[in-house]
């Protein structure tokens, strides 16, 4: 049997990430102190003089993380205020989820700042919280961004859970040095810059293999705190989520998203192996997919009928458009890249289908819903408890395989459940 992971304590880890925070201000401050250094050894004249090379180190330096926030703000999305009146997402409407998110701020005790909530239509059922960290710059980007697909899969307190989640994320637990990152921009441009006069590009090569480090050398400086904090920070974030409905709303709602992860995963593997249309790329099928996978309850059937659908009028009508050609410009990598990562992916799932999984569902008053009372939920742990090498999902991330930020479904789980008498009790040791 493997060993479990130990589940943190949430104590333990508001500590780790407040002293976290505090020595990332420390190295923000440093940081401007590096950009003072530099700033007048610098040859502006030649700045001046050199504006493509210039604006070559601005996005080398700056490019990766300026284009992440122009891509989201040309998604589409909507303000709730900003719906129609007549729209309408499952059970929701604005008016209903405007109510929800004001129910949610008071419950969590946190100011009203007329922070956007944004609908996008999004078919995995997830959310987030942007903070661009570049003040004025992008401000318009800051808010909670809730998909489409949450709002016709999950009941309202699992909806407030899920809001809860990200406001924690905005304000609550997050690397203080990570709302400023204006200052690894400017050290990494001028730093670049400054290598580039000191070589004066004679040798290219050493002048570029200089700049890339640079610029690998602060943004992974930068970064390190938020990455050594990644998985407590989400495990605080769903302790704040917990807080406004308790526990239980939120164990269900993490099943929730398992359930539809595990879905998703057998759909594309399904689609992507059974798809003979040698004139899409997987990249194109992974994009049809989940550009056609259904809102709300669908039956598994509907499902892959209408992806295969979606597939054939995509074969049918690919051509070499304007606009195909923009979306394939700002692909990072080329369709072959993208194909062989799928694939090493869907042969990882499929090894996952020999895996044993834990039938937490037995565990369930009705198995047709995910709901949990007193009784139910104290025999759904204690399975977990005694089967501690087995998985709650046919996942990669279940399985050791995770993005390196969210922890595993079981081990949130546990964290709510071994930390359930202090979440549910209001008891705040935030700053």
């Amino acid at each position: 049997m493997a060993e479990a992971t130990p589940i943190p304590r949430r104590t333990d880890l508001i500590r780790q990430i407040e002293a976290s925070s505090r020595w990332s201000i420390y190295s923000v401050v440093i940081q401007f102190a590096l950009i003072a250094i530099i700033l007048p050894w610098l040859d502006w004249k030649k700045i001046v003089a050199q504006p493509i090379i210039t604006t070559v180190i601005i996005c080398g330096a700056a490019g990766p993380m300026l284009l992440s926030l122009m891509k989201m703000s040309v998604q589409k999305k909507k303000r709730i205020q900003d719906l129609r009146e007549d729209a309408k997402f499952g059970q929701y409407d604005k008016h209903r989820l405007y109510s929800l998110y004001q129910d949610t701020l008071r419950r969590l005790s946190l100011p009203d700042e007329q922070l956007p909530v944004y609908i996008v239509a999004d078919r995995s059922l997830n959310a987030m919280a942007m903070h661009s960290g570049l003040g004025s710059l992008f401000k318009s980007l800051n808010g909670l961004y809730l998909h489409r697909q949450v709002l016709h899969k999950l009941e309202p307190e699992e909806i407030q859970d899920i809001l809860g989640h990200e406001l924690g994320h905005y304000y609550r637990n997050y690397i203080a040095g990570d709302r400023f990152r204006i200052a690894p921009i400017l050290l990494s441009v001028l730093g670049a810059i400054g290598i580039a006069q000191l070589v004066d590009l004679d040798n290219f090569w050493i002048a570029y293999i200089g700049m890339a480090f640079v610029w690998w050398l602060v943004w992974k400086w930068s970064g390190i705190f938020y990455a050594i904090n990644a998985k407590g920070i989400e495990f605080l974030c769903d302790d704040f989520g917990a807080q406004v409905h308790g526990v239980i709303t939120s164990i269900q709602g993490l099943l929730k998203l398992g359930v539809a992860s595990e879905a998703e995963y057998a759909i594309m593997h399904h689609a992507i192996t059974t798809t003979k249309n040698k004139s899409l790329s997987k990249r194109e099928i992974v994009e049809t997919i989940f550009a056609s996978i259904p809102y709300g309850h669908v039956s598994t059937d509907e499902i892959e009928a209408e992806i295969q659908r979606a597939l054939r009028k995509k074969a049918g009508e690919k051509n070499a458009t304007i606009s195909g050609f923009i979306r394939y410009a700002w692909q990072s990598d080329s369709d072959s890249e993208v194909d062989e990562e799928i694939q090493k992916r869907m042969k990882k799932w499929s090894k996952l289908q020999n895996q044993p999984r834990l039938d937490w569902e037995s565990t369930l008053p009705d198995r047709t819903k995910i709901q949990f009372d007193e009784r139910s939920i104290r025999e759904f742990i204690e399975l977990i408890e005694n089967n501690e090498s087995v998985n709650l999902f046919r996942l990669p991330d279940e399985h050791d395989q995770t993005d390196g930020v969210h922890p595993p479904l079981k081990e949130r789980i546990l964290f709510l459940w071994y930390n359930r008498e202090e979440i549910e009790s209001g008891k705040k040791l935030f700053r």
